[in-house]
């Protein structure tokens, strides 16, 4: 430090006279204050927002995980799910600020009968990480009190091509149908119902799909639910038309 406006002059936190540079300052309010979250860098960890499943849930064959995250001061790096400390998924292409990320697991059958902590941890550009625990349960579905399911079914289109869209549900179950749901087609023969066609689906979801008729008549539609623990079998209303 000299009294010289040279280059080797400039250096140290005090000037000759024994004033303060800017560096001074930015050190002495770190030692006071700490580092913050300004000019200095970012040190705050992304904020989880789970949407499903929500505490306390119950499951059996598969678990719905939908989460997201938000950061407002650097872009979001990762999202990793874990299921009693056992990595699930990473999720790290097209992450934005509370945009969620959604699997339905289908691994969850491996997992034990009874608690499970579902961890969702979330860490952005700098590192900086979060994590949150969500408790939730795995059920037999063979100890369960078995419940009958509604299935609806609707009936759109003309002519000999027509739509069915449906879905099974059990309202105040604790999770969703698994195993199938057949629609039936079937056609006006001589005062007898003939099966002319037939249609498998996946209960766990909504179906939809387009039929073309083997022939114009009189025809109904149905949607039987086959049943899988602890859910009961079930079928829909027919649903009658005539075909031209």
């Amino acid at each position: 430090m000299t009294p010289n406006d040279t280059e080797l002059g400039r250096y140290g936190l005090e000037r000759f006279d024994g004033s303060h540079r800017p560096a001074y300052e930015a050190l002495s309010a770190i030692g006071h204050n700490g580092p913050g979250a300004g000019d200095c860098g970012d040190f705050e960890a992304p904020r989880i927002t789970v949407a499903a499943p929500t505490a306390g849930a119950v499951f059996d064959r598969s678990l719905l995980v939908r989460v997201s995250a938000n950061d407002e001061l650097s872009a979001l790096g990762r999202i990793t799910l874990y299921a009693n400390g056992k990595k699930i998924r990473s999720f790290t292409d097209g992450l934005e600020n509370d945009k969620a990320v959604e699997i339905d697991w289908m691994g969850a059958r491996s997992l034990p009968y009874g608690p499970v902590t579902l961890t969702v941890e979330a860490l952005d550009e700098f590192g900086n990480t979060a994590r949150q625990d969500i408790q939730v349960t795995r059920v037999d579905p063979a100890k369960t009190t078995a419940k009958k399911p509604v299935v609806a079914l609707k009936l759109s289109g003309r002519g000999l091509v027509r739509r069915v869209t449906g879905k099974v549900s059990a309202p105040g179950a604790a999770f969703k149908p698994g195993g199938k749901v057949v629609i039936t087609w079937q056609y006006k023969r001589k005062g007898r119902w003939v099966t002319l066609h037939k249609r498998s689906k996946n209960a766990g979801k909504p179906f939809a799909y387009a039929q073309r008729l083997r022939k114009a008549g009189r025809w109904r539609v149905v949607a039987s639910y086959t049943g899988a623990e602890p859910f009961a079998p079930a079928r829909s209303a027919a649903l009658s038309f005539r075909a031209r």
